[in-house]
């Protein structure tokens, strides 16, 4: 077939190329047309002059710190500059540029009347001195930018489609098309390994991290799906009834919440055994593996998130306020990513660490010692 010596993604550039093209051949260049275009790039220019200046403003004023930023000498921005508060950041930086915009198209205001205005009649009166077939082609040519544009971003596309994804089969086939290697060559690649490009990635970091640590913890529950082992927390601790059923027999006619604990802390060490396959599958890509509650009790196996999930499901069927806590543990040679629960203690008052994965070898529920080997908790969930 004919169709089977045909790459359908350098038809797709020829096409995105050409379109516009033949677009301003068959509609002739006029004022109106000549004016819109000037004034877009009068109005893009004022955008990246107007979020440059902001840019620069909010950063230094941020950065400064200390009595030196004139944030500071606002009341209500002392703390934000104290905290390097990324919201309060992004609030400056967009009033900063609304400021700026509006002081730009005011200053462009006499500029498009006294310039752009007569420039675009002068050229459209020139274009109609012409003949019909030159002014046609001056209109295609007119139109060169933005297609040229149009196929770099789907090859830009294209690209991160080839970098990330795992259709080996589609991204042989886009590799394929010549119309894309040229452009790839040629503009893409380009783009995609020059500085700026490479500042990209750890800047996103630092503004994610910035952003978390700025954020209360409800405003994190709200704005961030967390990921552990390929799965969200949410997803990781739901039940099913088969858990419910052996939650409810195990703890029998037991009404103290610290006694309930103990008994559900003692089924999950004694009945799951710990999958090291698994671990180095998810150390080299977690979401390669399914994983938490009842994958664990399922299969009787997993890693300790999976452990820590199942006694969350397990805790919440019984009404015992329970924690999932990541952080890291010792395992004897080195600290290692790790997950374990805390459990509320209401007779104490206080949330008691329970950490069935290293139960399986001693007795880890309240234990004195826990923090020898265990670091850094941090809390993602509480039922």
């Amino acid at each position: 077939m004919v169709s089977d010596h045909i790459n359908w993604i350098s038809v797709l550039l020829i096409l995105l190329f050409l379109l516009p093209l033949i677009s301003g051949m068959l509609r002739p260049l006029t004022e109106a047309r000549i004016f819109g275009a000037f004034s877009s790039i009068l109005s893009w220019a004022a955008f990246i002059i107007s979020a440059g200046l902001s840019f620069i403003i909010t950063n230094t004023a941020f950065d400064s710190g200390g009595a030196a930023s004139p944030l500071r000498q606002i009341p209500a921005l002392q703390e934000a500059v104290d905290r390097q508060d990324i919201l309060a950041y992004a609030l400056v930086l967009l009033v900063l540029m609304l400021l700026f915009g509006g002081i730009l198209h005011l200053i462009m205001l006499p500029v498009t009347k006294l310039l752009v205005l007569p420039l675009s009649a002068r050229m459209a009166g020139w274009l109609k001195a012409t003949r019909r077939f030159v002014h046609r082609l001056i209109s295609a040519a007119w139109e060169i930018p933005r297609a040229a544009a149009m196929v770099v971003l789907l090859c830009l596309i294209l690209s991160f489609y080839t970098a990330l994804s795992g259709n080996a089969a589609f991204c042989s086939y886009i590799n394929a098309s010549k119309a894309y290697r040229l452009v790839e060559a040629g503009a893409v690649r380009p783009i995609i390994y020059s500085e700026a490009a490479r500042a990209i990635p750890p800047l996103l970091d630092k503004t994610m991290n910035r952003v978390v640590n700025c954020l209360s913890p409800e405003g994190r529950r709200l704005l961030i799906r967390v990921y552990i082992n390929g799965i969200t927390v949410e997803e990781a601790v739901r039940s099913s009834p088969d858990i419910d059923n052996v939650a409810i027999d195990l703890v029998d006619t037991e009404t103290d919440d610290y006694k309930k604990a103990k008994i559900l802390y003692d089924w999950i060490c004694s009945r799951i055994s710990y999958d090291k396959e698994k671990a180095e599958t998810i150390a080299v890509d977690a979401f390669a593996v399914t994983s938490g509650s009842t994958v664990a009790f399922e299969e009787r196996s997993g890693v300790c998130f999976d452990m820590a999930c199942l006694y969350v499901s397990m805790c919440r069927t019984v009404d015992v306020p329970v924690r999932l806590i990541t952080g890291q543990g010792f395992n004897g040679a080195v600290w290692e990513d790790h997950s374990w629960n805390q459990i509320y203690d209401a007779k104490t008052d206080r949330w008691v660490n329970v950490d069935t994965t290293f139960g399986g070898a001693s007795d880890y529920f309240d234990r004195a010692d826990f923090w020898d080997d265990h670091r850094y908790p941090e809390i993602q969930g509480q039922w």
